[in-house]
């Protein structure tokens, strides 16, 4: 989804200080009212009665092209900035019923560091977004690093940094790093830490002991599920007890009211639905799972399930981070930092965490209009905008219909496209033994949506000795729109060319639904010259 601000210079200048904030960096805003996405992390003062009673003048467009239909609203607030919501689907925004935000694996460390300033800058994000609307907060666990009661009062002073609880409640599950306490069961301590003004929209007080949680809001149910393993790699499993209770709970709902969304957090994602559901660690045959299996058991008997998980880390500007099966699973991106599959990249400080995890930090806003349909805001609180356009869920139909609008065969799509690309080389260095170190460019693919990453094989083209292979995830993941992608990619392969030797260089450029294009060229050393060229084969 994309804000288009239809305002002045000094608006954008408001956005510069308001990204420096989320970066971390001490920098507060001249006027705070200024701009859609600028925050109030630097003042942590409330909003304005102004702010709060924000009207709103809608007008909805539709934009056809050859591919989508989309749904413009043009939202005028009472100071005067006017900025526009762009959504797959209608959506009516001057009847919203229930809204609330969505953060997950925040990490607190107990410290006043980065990973702080972070989650407040995304709490303000959202109540700006919501133009102080706002019925409540979900985290999908991992509130904290490690379970300790600084790190759990960190997040609570953070949150009430910027809201009362006594308005806008704060639901969460528990995650992995917060069931990591020795002292005494991490249940218990939350429930001491945060105090009973936490748990008041629970109506399941026995279930609450256990960690699970059945809490409403405003009418709309929210259901937590506490796992009964939870090892930090381990597949998560749920206790018989947990999942009867789940399924008791969830058949009184819907039988009471069929055509309402059943919201669980849940911190590890039901296997196989969104992206990452099927990430192992360490090899795909024995490796550990982060998901859970046996959840799907249940939730998949009902289609008016919405669930929201973290755990990954991924980020919500791949599309598959929505999927729905039987039901419908929304993947929770980290306030904190970023991680991915484990695919070999480039530039990794580890096996699924790259080097420029921290530029990053992301979240929802997530909105039921008077019909039914749901729609979902994704939000770059690092970048202080928000993620492409806003996914809308047809309201709750009977017969499931509404489960086809973001099922699995979105992969039926058009492959990324190499049409005019061009790629070039030079010399990166020269090795000691004289052989030439090459550095390679090429344009960057392009896609109707976004290429996820590049595979780039180089071989000696006449022995077909030496093969080389490079796995580069593309940076979408650190820009709101994928036109803002980099239009280039470069590599220095571990190759050292001599004696006139040609080398054939394929590059696969894969979306992210493994659809894919190839480019192939090759090069050749000049020794004479010391350079290395494109050449014909």
């Amino acid at each position: 989804m994309k804000i288009k601000k239809i305002i002045c210079a000094a608006i954008a200048m408001t956005m510069i200080a308001g990204v420096l904030v989320s970066c971390g960096e001490n920098v507060k805003p001249e006027d705070t009212t200024s701009s859609i996405i600028s925050t109030e992390t630097a003042t942590g003062q409330e909003m304005t009665d102004t702010e709060k009673n924000t009207e709103t003048e809608e007008t909805t467009t539709t934009t056809t092209t050859t591919t989508t239909t989309t749904f413009t609203t043009v939202i005028t607030r009472t100071d005067g900035v006017k900025y526009e919501i762009v959504s797959d689907g209608p959506f009516d925004h001057e009847n919203i019923v229930f809204q609330f935000g969505v953060v997950s694996d925040t990490h607190q460390t107990g410290n006043s560091d980065a990973y702080s300033t972070k989650l407040r800058n995304a709490f303000s994000t959202i109540k700006k977004l919501a133009g102080g609307k706002l019925d409540a907060v979900l985290c999908a666990g991992d509130l904290t690093d490690n379970a300790t009661e600084s790190q759990l009062k960190q997040y609570k002073r953070n949150f009430e940094g910027v809201y009362n609880i006594e308005e806008v409640p704060m639901i969460f599950c528990w995650g992995n790093h917060d069931a990591l306490t020795v002292n005494a069961p991490a249940i218990q301590n939350f429930q001491n830490w945060f105090g009973e003004s936490y748990f008041t929209t629970d109506t399941d007080k026995k279930a609450l002991e256990t960690g699970n949680r059945h809490c409403v809001v405003n009418g709309y149910h929210i259901l937590a599920v506490m796992p009964e393993t939870f090892a930090s790699y381990g597949e998560v499993i749920h206790s018989k007890e947990t999942l009867e209770w789940l399924d008791k709970t969830l058949k009184e709902i819907t039988e009471k009211e069929p055509d309402k969304q059943v919201f669980i957090l849940s911190h590890a994602m039901p296997y196989d639905t969104c992206y990452g559901s099927t990430l192992k660690t360490y090899s795909n045959e024995t490796g550990l799972g982060w998901y859970t299996k046996d959840l799907l058991d249940v939730v998949g008997k009902y289609n008016q399930v919405v669930t929201f998980s973290g755990h990954l880390h991924f980020p919500l500007n791949d599309e598959r981070s929505l999927m729905q099966t039987t039901f419908t699973a929304v993947g929770c991106p980290s306030t904190r930092y970023m991680a991915i599959e484990n695919g070999n990249y480039q530039n990794t400080r580890s096996a699924t965490v790259m080097n420029d995890c921290e530029e990053y930090s992301q979240g929802l806003l997530v909105s039921i209009d008077k019909d039914g349909n749901m729609r979902l805001v994704r939000i770059d609180f690092y970048g202080a905008d928000t993620i492409k356009t806003a996914w809308v869920v047809p309201a709750i139909k009977a017969d499931g219909s509404h489960l086809k609008a973001y099922a699995k065969d979105r992969a039926d799509n058009p492959a990324p496209s190499f049409d005019g690309a061009k790629a070039t080389v030079s010399v990166y260095q020269k090795t000691t033994a004289g052989a030439l170190v090459p550095s390679i460019t090429f344009d960057a693919a392009t896609d109707d949506d976004l290429v996820h990453d590049y595979i780039v094989t180089i071989v000696n083209a006449d022995t077909g000795a030496g093969e080389r292979v490079y796995n580069i995830l593309a940076d979408f993941y650190k820009h709101p729109l994928p036109s803002q992608m980099a239009k280039t990619v470069n590599l220095v392969p571990r190759v050292t060319m001599k004696d006139d030797a040609v080398y054939k260089v394929t590059v696969v450029a894969r979306d992210s639904w493994e659809n894919s294009a190839e480019l192939v060229f090759f090069i050749q050393a000049d020794m004479t010259n010391e350079t290395i060229n494109i050449v014909e084969r």
